[in-house]
């Protein structure tokens, strides 16, 4: 039976799109030889003979369906591979536009090294540093497949982040100042001096912002609102997210019988260890099964999740080989080949050591909405000379 073809919304490059369409008429025209191949054939009557069908009428629709079979298989296969590329051309762009936002680290390169067979084992290119750059990232996802597009609400919000409000203090101290209601040179902080002094409650700075002394707001350093608290706040973000869709993939393998589990009995573990063998593997690879394409996506979300605890602990590539316990968990949390509660519980340590902490969650930079002017006991305020 012949596969859905893949239905991106018209986001195929022009190359997959003509790639598609003869994919299309491949499979079409090996379900009409199969069809074909499924006719009887009918003798005739000659005279008042009745003549059976030869040799040849029976063989040719055998082979009609066997030749149908072979190309439906071959165009089944040329599916599966544009659809692998689509993936791993999809998960690139996700890369490219992470790293372009957040900027990434120089990587030093490794040297090729020989072995004693003779044979040499390529080394890694060295990788300059790429410098953060939200706007470049936004017009890369504009531009980018649905993969890069779907990261767009989130770069949008970050790349462009909505001024802080000001407070219904700045407005009256504006209005105040400006209508000559106040002393010559009293600042913003001097007028909420003598608010509190009057009882009056006063406003608060946005969570991570100080009150200048014009009322203007000013980022504190180290604190949510300064760039680079920012830039770890939002790795710590993907990694929550990253985390989120690898658990959802190990669930899908355990529903499935893809991944062994204490909880499951002997039998469904057989035979999740023979869906997760080479052979099983391979066979799911063919024939394009949930459970492997959960087994692709865990293997392909290491190196954005590795990106993502990189970003979130500003630590260097240098300091993430030598950290033997994130080398652990990171293996196990993208290992599908050990049992589905070693997997999750690596997630968890994972999300314990590199996420956004429980009280953080849901938290950004707090704004305050614009109010109505506020009646100030003027008799509180020192005469003007």
């Amino acid at each position: 039976m012949a596969q859905p073809m893949l239905n991106l919304g018209g986001d195929l490059t022009p190359e997959q799109a003509l790639q598609q369409q003869q994919i299309a008429r491949q499979q079409k025209m090996a379900e009409l030889l199969m069809q074909q191949g499924q006719q009887t054939p009918q003798g005739q009557m000659v005279g008042n003979r009745y003549v059976a069908p030869s040799f040849f009428q029976y063989a040719a629709p055998l082979l009609q369906g066997y030749v149908g079979k072979k190309e439906l298989e071959k165009a089944e296969a040329e599916q599966l591979k544009l659809a692998k590329t689509i993936r791993e051309q999809g998960a690139a762009e996700v890369a490219d536009i992470l790293n372009t936002f957040q900027g990434r680290q120089a990587v030093a390169g490794t040297p090729d090294i020989p072995t004693e067979t003779y044979e040499t084992v390529k080394g890694t290119p060295a990788q300059a540093a790429i410098p953060a750059n939200p706007q470049l990232a936004l017009a890369k996802a504009t531009t980018a497949g649905p993969y890069g597009r779907a990261l767009l609400p989130t770069i949008l919000e970050r790349a462009m982040p909505k001024p802080a409000t000001p407070t219904s203090d700045i407005q009256n101290y504006q209005f105040m100042k400006e209508s000559g209601q106040l002393p010559k040179g009293m600042t913003f902080l001097g007028y909420q001096t003598y608010l509190k002094e009057a009882g009056k409650t006063t406003e608060k700075a946005p969570s991570g912002y100080r009150f200048m002394p014009d009322g203007s707001l000013e980022p504190i350093k180290g604190g949510p609102a300064d760039a680079k608290s920012q830039a770890k706040f939002a790795g710590r973000e993907n990694v929550d997210t990253l985390i989120t869709g690898l658990r959802d993939q190990y669930n899908i393998l355990k529903s499935n019988e893809g991944i062994t589990s204490i909880e499951a009995g002997v039998i469904p573990n057989l035979r999740s260890a023979a869906s997760r063998s080479a052979v099983g593997q391979a066979f799911g690879q063919a024939v394009g099964s949930t459970n492997q394409s959960a087994r692709n996506t865990i293997a392909q979300s290491r190196p954005l999740l590795l990106n993502a605890i990189k970003d979130a602990t500003g630590m260097s590539a240098k300091q993430m080989d030598s950290n033997a316990e994130l080398k652990m968990y990171l293996a196990a949390a993208t290992d599908p080949s050990l049992d589905y509660e070693s997997n999750i519980n690596a997630l968890k340590q994972l999300e314990r050591l590199f996420g956004t902490p429980a009280e953080n969650q849901g938290q950004g930079v707090s704004k305050t909405t614009t109010g109505q002017q506020k009646e100030v006991d003027f008799n509180s305020l020192p005469a003007r000379k």
